[in-house]
């Protein structure tokens, strides 16, 4: 029906943000009327964006959505933006090292730079919640396992189940492939939506 602020950890921000925790975002949005629309909505919600960069170069983020044929949503996920740039900055070292949870999701390590600096947080975070997302052509097998062996949490769907299990197995059982990826990759919980 619109625009609307998306993307797992915003969601995930949000929905903290309502069980009256305490939630950051460390993302960048463009110097432009969405970047700005994003800063107002999420500072409105009382949600933390002293972490948000503001990128002069690259635009806000955007994905469009819409239902195929079977109903499933598929995603354009517009790139180069905004949080493909994502930089180091010494603050997020104090902030990640002293939250509880630190989530995230598989499509920031979609570019160099936004991956270098998620990889940098992970070295910090206590428990790492992956928020798998793969939506071709923004994953490949090499960058999903790395995030796979620092998470203690994962959520993914039946979908990426399969595919990530099928990797490493012809289990056709849901049970035999989420087994085998907690014993993989030593995860101590998941979610399979």
């Amino acid at each position: 029906s619109g625009a609307v602020p998306g993307g797992a950890p915003m969601n995930v921000a949000y929905h903290l943000h309502k069980q009256n925790l305490d939630p950051a975002i460390i993302t960048s949005v463009g110097n432009d009327k969405k970047g700005k629309e994003l800063f107002d909505i999420f500072s409105g919600y009382g949600i933390c964006t002293n972490f948000f960069q503001i990128d002069d170069q690259h635009e806000t983020g955007k994905v469009y959505g819409k239902q195929n044929e079977n109903k499933d949503m598929v995603y354009d996920i517009v790139k180069p933006v905004a949080w493909d740039y994502i930089k180091w900055e010494n603050d997020f070292q104090d902030l990640v090292s002293h939250a509880e949870y630190f989530v995230f999701g598989s499509l920031a390590a979609r570019s160099l730079q936004s991956k270098n600096t998620l990889l940098q947080l992970l070295e910090c975070a206590k428990i790492k919640a992956l928020d798998i997302n793969l939506r071709p052509p923004h994953f490949n097998r090499e960058i999903i396992e790395e995030l796979l062996s620092k998470a203690n949490f994962l959520k993914l769907n039946q979908e990426e189940l399969e595919l990530i299990s099928g990797w490493f197995s012809k289990y056709t059982d849901l049970n035999d492939r989420a087994k085998l990826i907690r014993d993989k990759f030593h995860i101590q919980n998941m979610v399979v939506t």
